[in-house]
């Protein structure tokens, strides 16, 4: 059953946090989250916390907010988000950065990943205080920079050495406590051929040819593994595609980058070797030459369906909803692996629909904010008071 002492969740605040984050218009690129940085910071140190804005970049802090009544004893819970949004791009039929609220739900680019996750968090901890409830421990919030182009903030936290027995990211995940998340490797390909006259393409070596074959062999690529629970199998992608010189010049050179996600059955290692097979096959069928170059990477992760962070994040799920909860895991990457890599037990918990995010009229449903702030309030309840 619901908890019958669970403070009651202000709807209003969490909203108008919501809206007033996405008005300061934090995309990235270029990077601009100083403005909704400075907005969290507002509103933590209202609530009572000893805050920092650490400038990991030139006007783009990460902001930390500490709520500690007996330092150095009992447990530490982290709360983590990102400040950055993707730019709008086309096709909204209403202003992105407005934060108009309609039929239950508050639109804007940001609203569901992650602005919205943020808000109802800070909702969750304002419910807490404001119940005259006082931690046994310590509480950390972070929102980070750039998470939409590679983590900068959350390593720089991870640099400077922050510590939690426990962290939670409201990535998106329409209530699912996401306990695995895939990795990613990036691949750039170069095929070198050689130029000839359109009109005798048979003395040429035609690069944009063979890596469009050469990548189809990437894509068939079998890889001895177990499908994840969570995961599933990896996935295959081409991102990015450029070559040739002119219409009637047989292509010299082409590249392209190609996006693998991987279940953690699955290591780089074996991905990268296999496609570095398949391109020496192709160099001695077709004479060209290859250059493979890895350009970014992130690690996958996963917890034990068993332990301690995932038990009692479903009690306080079932709690704060009288409702089993789903597990699950997350198909693209987070913050969340940085975390994880540092030795702290991760979960991702975040609001809906998940699948709104990045699109054009992105939207958040109310009703999942506040369900969410009831599930952290509730979490918050059990490790801290």
């Amino acid at each position: 059953m619901v908890n019958e002492t669970s403070p009651n969740i202000n709807k209003k605040y969490i909203v108008e946090i919501l809206r007033n984050l996405i008005k300061t218009k934090p995309i990235n690129p270029p990077g601009q989250e100083e403005e909704a940085a400075l907005i969290i910071k507002e509103e933590l140190e209202k609530l009572g916390a000893k805050t920092t804005l650490d400038y990991v970049k030139p006007k783009r802090p990460n902001v930390i907010g500490i709520f500690d009544e007996e330092e150095d004893k009992g447990t530490t819970l982290l709360f983590n988000g990102h400040t950055d949004v993707v730019p709008p791009g086309p096709n909204w039929t209403i202003d992105p950065f407005e934060g108009i609220v309609k039929d239950g739900k508050v639109y804007g680019r940001g609203a569901v990943d992650m602005l919205g996750g943020l808000a109802a968090t800070l909702g969750a901890i304002k419910t807490v205080i404001d119940s005259g409830y006082e931690f046994k421990g310590r509480l950390l919030y972070t929102a980070v920079i750039a998470e939409e182009t590679g983590g900068d903030g959350a390593i720089k936290l991870m640099e400077d050495g922050i510590k939690a027995d426990y962290a939670y990211v409201s990535e998106p995940s329409d209530l699912e406590i996401r306990i695995a998340e895939r990795g990613l490797i990036w691949f750039k390909i170069k095929c070198i051929g050689e130029a000839a006259h359109a009109s005798t393409p048979h003395l040429g070596i035609n690069a944009i040819e063979v890596l469009t074959k050469a990548l189809l062999a990437i894509k068939d690529i079998k890889y001895d593994y177990e499908p994840h629970e969570f995961l599933g199998y990896h996935t295959f992608n081409i991102g990015l595609i450029k070559g040739g010189v002119k219409t009637n010049i047989v292509a010299p050179e082409c590249e392209a980058t190609i996006d693998i996600r991987t279940p953690p059955s699955l290591s780089f290692k074996t991905v990268e070797e296999k496609i570095r097979n398949v391109l020496r096959s192709f160099e001695e069928i077709y004479g060209a030459k290859f250059d493979l170059q890895v350009i970014a990477t992130a690690d996958p992760f996963e917890l034990d369906k068993n332990s301690e962070i995932v038990r009692f994040t479903c009690k306080a799920f079932k709690e704060a909803l009288d409702m089993e909860p789903r597990i699950g895991g997350m198909l693209g990457a987070t913050d969340g692996r940085f975390f994880v890599k540092a030795g702290i037990p991760t979960v991702i918990l975040g609001p809906g629909p998940e699948d709104n995010a990045h699109k054009a009229d992105e939207y958040v449903e109310i009703d999942s904010l506040v369900k969410l702030a009831k599930i952290y309030t509730q979490i918050i309840l059990k490790t801290l008071t």
